[in-house]
């Protein structure tokens, strides 16, 4: 199985429209490749410095599902829509 978390931090005065549209997106991904098992969306709920503003927690079968998962048409989407907002990006992926 491998986990892929995504965190972004939004930019100043992106929160209000940028968060839940984005939320909603990555939402909307849920069962769009074989093999992606589990898709969580989250919206920080308690901000500090060092806080992202949003999260993706992801679980997929293999490899290949995670990169059908980034290669997907919805997924491109997304990104291209979301430089608008993002200040910053972390992820990790790994094998469990």
């Amino acid at each position: 199985m491998i986990k892929h978390i995504v965190m972004w931090k939004l930019k100043e005065g992106s929160l209000e429209k940028g968060l839940p549209q984005l939320k909603t997106m990555l939402e909307n991904m849920q069962g769009t490749v074989e093999g992606l098992k589990t898709l969580e969306v989250g919206i920080n709920s308690t901000p500090v410095d060092t806080s992202c503003d949003l999260v993706l927690y992801t679980e997929f079968d293999s490899v290949k599902a995670l990169n059908l998962f980034q290669n997907h048409p919805k997924h491109k989407a997304i990104k291209q829509a979301a430089k608008a907002w993002i200040l910053k990006r972390h992820q990790v992926d790994y094998t469990c």
